[in-house]
């Protein structure tokens, strides 16, 4: 619970920072920088397999991380090329990553839906569609962890990374 809780309490630190940024500052050269960084993890990843962080590693790294993912989301709306990419390096099992991304994932959007509304960047139309859609996020975690659980965990690991070289190529 710990490293959970410092996980998305930093990420919503980092959406609160990110939304300020997308005030005032380009998006762009971030951007560029989290996908040039996700490939790079994914090559590395594919050469080294079973590598992972330590638990302890992976403890202390949890608010720098949370916090980084947040301001990326808070800067540019994505938030997953950080937050996949350090939990998969963390090591993470099937049955501890999907609920802790998808705690973090709700978290960070709770906090950065009312500051969109702040600045005015969001409508109030969208900012209801956007607490509208955690309903299908939260109902379709029990579905993510029953696919999750049907597959190997090497499976598993390539489709993250797969998924993270799709939202990297988008970026």
């Amino acid at each position: 619970f710990g490293f959970v809780a410092r996980f998305a309490g930093c990420g919503i630190v980092g959406a609160i920072i990110g939304t300020l940024f997308l005030t005032s500052l380009p998006s762009t050269l971030l951007s560029l920088g989290v996908a040039l960084a996700v490939f790079s993890y994914i090559a590395f990843k594919l050469f080294n397999s079973g590598w992972s962080l330590s638990p302890t590693a992976a403890r202390r790294l949890a608010a720098p991380a949370g916090t980084l993912a947040g301001t990326l989301q808070g800067a540019t709306g994505i938030a997953a090329p950080v937050s996949i990419t350090f939990l998969n390096a963390a090591g993470l099992h099937r049955n501890q990553f999907v609920p802790t991304i998808s705690t973090y994932f709700v978290c960070v959007s709770l906090a950065q839906i009312p500051l969109l509304l702040w600045f005015g960047i969001m409508t109030k139309q969208w900012a209801l569609l956007g607490f509208a859609s955690l309903v299908p996020l939260m109902a379709g975690m029990p579905l993510g962890n029953w696919l999750a659980q049907r597959i190997s965990a090497k499976q598993f690991d390539r489709i993250i990374l797969l998924i993270l070289a799709i939202l990297a190529a988008r970026i």
